[in-house]
C-alpha cells in the first residue's frame, strides 16, 4: 500500500530522503515513522494474514451501475500477503472519510457488514483498524508527497499539495478514539 514497504525498511533510504528534503510534509512524517514501523511489528503480529489487494480506494474499484455493487478491484501494484485487516482499514481510510476528512461512521457500518457477509473478524483484528487505517492514511501522504514534489517536481500544484488530505486524515485519526466494536454487525445481514 503506497510504499509501505519503503516506509518500513530500515535501510536508512526514507530517513535519509527525509533529512535531505526540507519541507512541510518531511517533519509530519519524521515524527510518526517510528510509530508506523513499531505498529507493522507490534500490532501485525498474530493476526491472520493471506493476500491482500492493499490499495482499496474507490477509484481502484468497479461498481456496477445500477446497483452500486462491487465488481472487481483494480490497480493490484501494492497487493501482497499481510493482515487481512490491513486491507479492510486501508478501504476505510480511502471510502469513509468526507473531503474534509469527517469521518462517516455509517459508512464504515456499511463496509463492515459487507465484509462480514464473506469473513468474520476477531476482537483484535477489529482493535487494529484505527492504527491501520492511520498508517494508511501516512503511507498514502507519503506517496503523494514523495511523487509529485520530489519524483516529479513540474507536477500541478494541486497534486503537490494532495498529500495534505493525507496528512489531516493522520492528524483527525491521532486524535480521534475510535470504537470499531460500534461499527461491527451484531445482527445476521
Amino acid at each position: 500500500m503506497c510504499n509501505t514497504g519503503e516506509l518500513l525498511s530500515e535501510d536508512g533510504a526514507v530517513d535519509k530522503l527525509l533529512a535531505e528534503v526540507h519541507a512541510s510534509f518531511a517533519p509530519f512524517l519524521q515524527e510518526r515513522l517510528h510509530r508506523f514501523r513499531t505498529l507493522y511489528g507490534a500490532t501485525a503480529t498474530g493476526l491472520p494474514t493471506g493476500f491482500i489487494h492493499g490499495d482499496a480506494y474507490l477509484d481502484n474499484a468497479l461498481f456496477e451501475p445500477s446497483e452500486g455493487r462491487l465488481l472487481a478491484l483494480i490497480d493490484w501494484e501494492d497487493s501482497c500477503v499481510a493482515p487481512f485487516a490491513l486491507d479492510l482499514a486501508v478501504c476505510l481510510s480511502a471510502a469513509a472519510f468526507t473531503a474534509d476528512n469527517e469521518l462517516l461512521a455509517e459508512r464504515c457500518k456499511h463496509v463492515l457488514a459487507g465484509y462480514a457477509t464473506r469473513r468474520e473478524l476477531s476482537s483484535a483484528e477489529l482493535a487494529s483498524l484505527p492504527d491501520f487505517m492511520w498508517a494508511a492514511a501516512l503511507a498514502c501522504g507519503f506517496y503523494r508527497w514523495r511523487e509529485f514534489n520530489v519524483n516529479k517536481p513540474d507536477s500541478a500544484d494541486e497534486a503537490k499539495t494532495s498529500y495534505r488530505i493525507m496528512q489531516r486524515r493522520c492528524e483527525a485519526l491521532e486524535a480521534m478514539v475510535l470504537n470499531p466494536s460500534d461499527w461491527w454487525p451484531t445482527a445476521t445481514l
